[in-house]
C-alpha cells in the first residue's frame, strides 16, 4: 500500500468559457518511510494538488487516498501533517497556539504542551515559546509551521515550499532534521519546492508536473541514469587528441569538447565503444584519467523536461483561482480535522 495514491486526479475552475483545468489526470505514487520530492513551474498544479490530498478542495473527478483511506475523511486527515507555503496562525504566544493545535488533534492537554516544548526546541525555537507569533519573522513563521504539522506525530508530512523564507544554514537544518524523523520514525514525507539542488539531496524519489500532468516519476538515481542514456565524458592525457581520434571511431555518433575541454561522447554503440576506447588511446600513446556516464543535475533533468512552453496566461488564471477560492488559515484546516482520537 502507498502512503499516498491518487488516480485520474482532475481539479477544474472556473464556468462556462472561463473554465480552465488546473489538474489534469494526475497518477501520483508515494511510498512509505520516502522522502517525495514534488516539482513544477509555478501555476503547475502542485498546491492545487496538495489541497485535495489534505482535503480542504475536492477534485472534480479521479481520487486521491491517505494510506488506503479517501482523501479528505476524517481518518486520512489524522495520519497528515501539513505545512502551507503561506502559513498563518491565531494571535497567542507560540507555546499556547501548539497547545491549542495538539488538543484540536486529539492528543491529550499534558502531552500536547510537552510534545510543544520539545519541538520547539528541536526547530531553535524555544527562545521565542512565550512570544506573540504575529511578531515572528517570515523565517519563523515557516519554521512554527512545520513544528505544528508535527505536533500530533503524523504518519505523513505534505509540506509545500517549506524552506522558502530560511537562510542556508536554517535550511540545511530542516532538512537534515526532516530525513532524521523519516529515518527514526519511518515518516513519509511529500515536499513541494522550488530549491531543486536541496530536494535532489533529501529525497529518495520525485515527481515532475507540468500543466497538471505528470511528466517524470522516478527515484533521484534512477531520474540520472535514464537522462543520461548515451552520453559519456572522456578525460585522457591529451583531451584535443582524443576528440580526433573518436571523431572517427563509428561507436560514437557525436563527439565534441565542452567547456572544461573534457570530450563528450554521444555513444551509438555503448557496448563497442567500451571495448574499443581503451586499445584506441593506448595504440596513440594516451593515458586514460576518467570514463563515466554523463551525470545530470535535477535542475538540468527539470529544464529539459519542462522545456520552455510555459503559458504564462494559464499561470495567472490559477493564481487569481486561488485568491477567490480558497482563502484560510493553517488553523482552519487542523480545526476540521478535530473530533478523531489517535
Amino acid at each position: 500500500m502507498h502512503a499516498i495514491e491518487t488516480e485520474g486526479l482532475t481539479k477544474d475552475f472556473g464556468f462556462w468559457k472561463r473554465r480552465f483545468r488546473a489538474v489534469d489526470g494526475l497518477n501520483l505514487r508515494v511510498e512509505e518511510g520516502t522522502i517525495h520530492g514534488f516539482l513544477g513551474l509555478n501555476g503547475a498544479g502542485k498546491t492545487t494538488t496538495i489541497k485535495m490530498l489534505i482535503g480542504a478542495i475536492r477534485p472534480t473527478q479521479g481520487s486521491a487516498s491517505i494510506k488506503g483511506q479517501p482523501a479528505g475523511s476524517v481518518r486520512a486527515r489524522s495520519l497528515i501533517g501539513y505545512s502551507p507555503e503561506h502559513p498563518r496562525f491565531y494571535d497567542m504566544n507560540a507555546l499556547d497556539y501548539l497547545e491549542l493545535m495538539g488538543r484540536i488533534c486529539g492528543v491529550d492537554g499534558g502531552r500536547a504542551r510537552s510534545r510543544a516544548e520539545e519541538l520547539l526546541e528541536t526547530f531553535d525555537l524555544g527562545h521565542a515559546k512565550d512570544r506573540s507569533v504575529q511578531g515572528f519573522s517570515a523565517g519563523m513563521s515557516q519554521k512554527l509551521s512545520l513544528v505544528q504539522a508535527l505536533i500530533h506525530e503524523p504518519d505523513i508530512l505534505i509540506l509545500d515550499e517549506p524552506t522558502s523564507n530560511l537562510d542556508p544554514v536554517a535550511r540545511y537544518g530542516l532538512l537534515k532534521k526532516l530525513r532524521e524523523l523519516v529515518t527514526e520514525r519511518e515518516l513519509t514525507v511529500l515536499v513541494s519546492s522550488h530549491i531543486l539542488s536541496e530536494i535532489e539531496k533529501v529525497s529518495d524519489e520525485v515527481t515532475i508536473i507540468n500543466n497538471g500532468r505528470t511528466v517524470v516519476e522516478n527515484s533521484i538515481d534512477g531520474l540520472k541514469q535514464e537522462f543520461a542514456g548515451n552520453h559519456f565524458i572522456l578525460d585522457a592525457s591529451d583531451n584535443q587528441q582524443a576528440f580526433s581520434l573518436l571523431s572517427q571511431e563509428a561507436s560514437a555518433e557525436k563527439v565534441w569538447l565542452d567547456k572544461k575541454h573534457k570530450v563528450n561522447i554521444m555513444a551509438a554503440d555503448i557496448e563497442r565503444l567500451r571495448f574499443v576506447l581503451p586499445k584506441l588511446l593506448a595504440d596513440n600513446g594516451l593515458s586514460l584519467n576518467a570514463f563515466a556516464a554523463k551525470e545530470f543535475s535535477l535542475e538540468s533533468i527539470f529544464m529539459t523536461v519542462i522545456g520552455e512552453g510555459w503559458d504564462e496566461q494559464h499561470q495567472d488564471e490559477i493564481d487569481g483561482a486561488w485568491q477567490e477560492s480558497l482563502s484560510g488559515s493553517v488553523t482552519d484546516y487542523y480545526s476540521r480535522i478535530g473530533g478523531y482520537q489517535r
